[in-house]
Parts: C-alpha cells; sequence; structure tokens
C-alpha cells in the first residue's frame, strides 16, 4: 500500500516564532499546541518551571479561573499544559468556528498570566500533593533512581521536574515573572491543524508574535552539555512501597543531537522485534513459556545532550535472577542466529501499520511535525518516515543487533528485596 504524503506549511516569524500548519478541511475541530524551550533543565530553583505552567493555566490579567472554565466548557473545549525535562506544551482543542477564541486563549497562555500571590500559594498546595503522590509511586522512585544513576548532582537533568517543598517555598512570583520571560519568540514553537482559513491563520501567528515581542526578552534558551558519571552497575533501594521488585536493566544511548532519523527507525524497529509485541522474542520468552513477570515495558528516554534506553519489569522478588538470566540468554540467542527475513518483513509491517494509526488525526500529525521541528530542526511525515523503513535491509538490522551487549547494562532494583541473591547478580555483571 502506498500512502500518499501529507501537505504542511512551516514558517517563521519575523521576530523568530517558528510554526508549522496542517490542513484537515474535512473535521470539525481545530487544534492549536505550543512549545516552549523553557523545560525543568532551565529552572534557576527546581520546580520554578511547573509551577508556572500551573500558574498560567489558572486566572488570566483579563478573566479569572471560574470564568475562563465556563468559556472553554461552553465551547467543548479541550486544554491542557505539560512541563518537561526541555519544554512546555499547553494545546487547545475546540471547534473550528472559534478559532479566534482559540488564539485568544494561546495569547493569555503566553503573554496574559496572572502571576500573583493568591494564585502562587494555593498552586503550591496544589503541588505539594503532586509531590507526595510521586513519592508513594514505586515506579517514579525507580525512574529517578535509574536516571540519576547517569548523572552527577549539578547535571541539568538531576533534579524532579516538580521540585521538592522546600524548592517551592522558595519560589516568588518574583520569580516566575522572571522565568516567564523566556516565554519569547526565540523559544516558542506553535502548530496549528484541522479546519482553518491558512491566510487567516498565518496573520494571526504575526499578530500573536509581534505581541510578544513587545512584552519578553529575547534570550534564546540553549541546551547546555550535560555531566554524566561513571554509573554503578548494580543498585538495590529496598522498600515497602511495592510488595514485588522493580527492576530496569539500562545503558546509556543515543540523544537527538547524535542519532539519524534512519537510525532511529533501525533501532526502535529492532526493539519492536524484541520486545515490543505479543510475539516478540522477550515476550514469549518472559511471559508466554515462562510466565514470571507481572508486567515489562522497553525504556527509550532520548532528549537532547542525554538518553538511556533499557528494559523495565516487575515480578515477585524469587523470580528476579531467572528473569534476567532469561533477558539475556533471549537476546544473545537472537544474535547467534540472526534476525530473518520473513520476520523483519513482519515487524516492517506493523511497524509502517501502527504508525499510520499513530498519526490518524490531524491533532496527532501536527504535533508530531512539531516535535521533530523542535528536537530534530526537520520535519518528516508519515510517508517520508515509511520511506526509511522500507529502506532497513537485514544487513542493518542484524548489524544494530549485535551491538548489543546486554551483559553490560545496568541493573536498578527497587522495592521488595528478599529472595534476591545479590552475589549471583554481581556475577551476571562480571563483578
Amino acid at each position: 500500500m502506498k500512502v500518499k504524503d501529507i501537505k504542511y506549511t512551516h514558517g517563521i516569524t519575523k521576530e523568530g516564532l517558528k510554526y508549522i500548519l496542517y490542513k484537515n478541511s474535512k473535521t470539525y475541530s481545530v487544534n492549536i499546541t505550543v512549545l516552549v524551550r523553557t523545560g525543568s533543565i532551565f529552572d534557576k530553583i527546581p520546580g520554578e518551571s511547573h509551577l508556572l505552567e500551573h500558574m498560567i493555566l489558572k486566572s488570566s490579567k483579563s478573566s479569572n479561573y471560574t470564568k475562563i472554565q465556563k468559556e472553554l466548557e461552553y465551547r467543548g473545549a479541550y486544554r491542557n499544559g505539560t512541563t518537561s525535562y526541555e519544554y512546555n506544551e499547553y494545546y487547545i482543542t475546540l471547534p473550528y468556528t472559534e478559532l479566534d477564541y482559540g488564539f485568544s486563549y494561546i495569547k493569555d497562555i503566553l503573554i496574559n498570566a496572572l502571576l500573583d500571590n493568591k494564585e502562587l500559594n494555593l498552586e503550591k498546595n496544589i503541588i505539594y500533593d503532586e509531590i507526595l503522590k510521586n513519592y508513594n509511586d514505586p515506579y517514579e522512585h525507580s525512574y529517578e533512581s535509574t536516571l540519576r544513576n547517569y548523572l552527577t548532582k549539578k547535571s541539568l537533568f538531576y533534579n524532579s521536574i516538580l521540585g521538592t517543598k522546600q524548592d517551592l517555598e522558595k519560589i516568588s512570583t518574583t520569580n516566575l515573572n522572571n522565568f516567564y520571560l523566556h516565554y519569547n519568540t526565540k523559544n516558542i514553537y506553535v502548530s496549528v491543524s484541522g479546519r482553518f482559513d491558512k491566510q487567516t491563520t498565518i496573520e494571526k501567528i504575526d499578530q500573536l508574535s509581534e505581541e510578544i515581542k513587545r512584552s519578553k526578552n529575547s534570550v534564546e534558551n540553549k541546551y547546555q552539555d550535560i555531566d554524566i558519571k561513571k554509573p554503578t552497575r548494580l543498585i538495590v533501594n529496598k522498600s515497602n512501597l511495592s510488595k514485588n521488585a522493580i527492576v530496569s536493566l539500562t545503558n546509556i544511548s543515543s540523544t537527538y543531537e547524535t542519532f539519524g532519523i534512519k537510525s532511529n527507525i533501525t533501532s526502535n524497529l529492532l526493539s519492536t522485534i524484541l520486545g515490543g509485541t505479543e510475539s516478540s522474542y522477550l515476550n514469549q520468552a518472559l511471559r508466554e513459556k515462562t510466565g514470571y513477570l507481572y508486567s515489562y515495558n522497553l525504556l527509550k528516554y532520548q532528549h537532547n545532550k542525554f538518553g538511556f534506553e533499557g528494559i523495565l519489569f516487575e515480578s515477585n522478588p524469587k523470580d528476579v535472577e531467572k528473569i534476567i538470566y532469561e533477558i539475556h540468554k533471549t537476546i544473545n540467542n537472537v544474535k547467534k542466529d540472526k534476525i530473518k527475513k520473513q520476520e523483519l518483513n513482519h515487524f516492517k509491517e506493523f511497524y509502517k501499520n501502527r504508525l499510520l494509526i499513530k498519526n490518524d488525526t490531524h491533532k496527532s500529525i501536527s504535533r508530531t511535525l512539531l516535535f521533530d521541528l523542535f528536537n530534530l530542526k526537520k520535519m518528516y511525515t508519515p510517508a517520508r518516515l515509511l520511506e526509511y523503513l522500507d529502506k532497513i535491509t537485514l544487513q542493518n538490522i542484524n548489524g544494530v543487533l549485535q551491538k548489543i551487549i546486554v551483559e553490560n547494562y545496568n541493573i536498578n532494583i527497587f522495592g521488595k528485596t528478599e529472595g534476591i541473591n545479590i552475589n549471583n547478580l554481581k556475577k551476571t555483571l562480571g563483578n
């Protein structure tokens, strides 16, 4: 099946704001998504970026929270925001007839947020609960322990996105207003998708860009090098938060900067073959044949300047050694026997269809393009990605497979640890 390529518009305003337009005149909705390069790695005080996101989604200088909610509900709009290490994301999806309101809402987010002490204290209390929830989540502890195993304390990724309660107590409205200045045209990326008039929308983006320029500085946030340390090969954190052992096997991986798109697709395809579906090698070995696992997932955290990947599983502690042994044995057997043409073709077809299903709405397509622009400075449509997929050969996939040395993966265990023979695990690692 030949996939028809999509058409989109990519532009940049004279003030430096970058945008993507993807039009679908058959839909009833329009979506506006904004990425701002102001994630938690740019915090002066840990938790700043996330706290500001909460504040921005509350009241504006022209309207209070309740009124904003009523206006959104009347239009049946979906809206939300999120904070990552590298960006803040805001979006609104609403009827195409309400595009003017959509841009007014985005303008309030980027320019007119009300950052006063009353709202600040309310949002701090909400985030205190969020911090407590994360503290009681064993998977959050497992992730942070795994992440910090690769980073020094002064690394930009070391601190929690939420910060601690002590961190939040230090943040004032002055701190937030200073951080808010970085919501400027050099750091903002916008996508509009769905049903809209192209020329009118470009004019609205130009107007928004001019208004942002008048109210903000022009400092472009740039990524700094990450302080990476030599990881500890085996970390064991005993905790009553989990009745099972949560185990990650990970290693440093490529970053957005060091990985080409074909290499990225090849790596993702190989991960799918090894453990990404019900019929994959690891799923068959660890669930279908042995029944060892409650759950397992493939890990891939890819950022600018830093990344790690591997396998995460949860099991009865007494089975941990057997599971790690099975993982090593399974991957090494695949390396020995190599992936066959029939398997490669099967998983290529799976990868293709999942890619097309994932990009089946105007919002998902435009969001993918926007993140490509944000992270890679290039856009890859589904049709273009499938061209790269088609070119992957047995030699390519087996070449990447042979580079995996699973014995070099670091082990992190969190939760219940009784019954795990630590000395045997050290032998597995060659310690």
